[in-house]
């Protein structure tokens, strides 16, 4: 085998390898997006609907014993209402939530940038190694973002088992497929 196709050859792997990792990325970012928003929407949703339902009785029956039963129902649930405002603020999620999205659609995008160099390479080495260079340096950016928002253990195990399903590849550790999401044994690609 010439220099030229192994070199070839090893950026296409290189290119496979990364589109695995960034698909595994999109799906960890993708499930804290869904987090993230299904938390800022409780938020809202306690907000608007405890002052309505509380307003409305008031208005509807008002008379001081109702009123004031109304407070001890009331209280309570703004007062979760209010903690996990605060939390949302302290914690950052909205701005999480957007990191998350723009993390989500920077890892499909390169996953499928990735991909299409590694199965359609250009026919000269050079043009190949100009565009695996460009992405490689897109890649370096994004994970250096990602650094920022730090993945725990388990969102990369989760990840992986995304990646290993998505894929139809063996687990280096189980030597098995995954065909699910279920947890399975393997540290790798099932602790989570």
């Amino acid at each position: 085998m010439e220099a030229a196709e192994i070199r070839t050859e090893n950026i296409r792997n290189e290119c496979h390898n990364n589109k695995f990792h960034c698909y595994g990325k999109s799906y960890i970012y993708g499930e804290r997006v869904n987090k993230y928003e299904r938390r800022l929407r409780l938020i809202n949703f306690i907000g608007l609907i405890v002052p309505l339902i509380f307003g409305g009785y008031v208005l509807t029956y008002g008379n001081n014993y109702i009123q004031s039963l109304s407070l001890y129902v009331a209280g309570p649930i703004l007062l979760i209402q209010l903690i996990f405002s605060a939390l949302a603020l302290v914690f950052k999620w909205d701005d999480e939530l957007a990191y998350s999205l723009e993390a989500t659609r920077d890892h499909n995008l390169l996953a499928q940038d990735f991909k299409t160099l590694g199965q359609f390479p250009p026919a000269s080495v050079d043009d190949l190694t100009i565009k695996y260079n460009i992405l490689n340096e897109k890649l370096k950016f994004r994970n250096e973002q990602d650094v920022k928002h730090d993945l725990t253990n388990k969102e990369r195990i989760k990840g992986m088992r995304w990646s290993l399903r998505e894929f139809n590849k063996e687990c280096i550790r189980c030597h098995e497929i995954p065909y699910s999401m279920e947890k399975s044994t393997c540290a790798v690609c099932g602790k989570y």
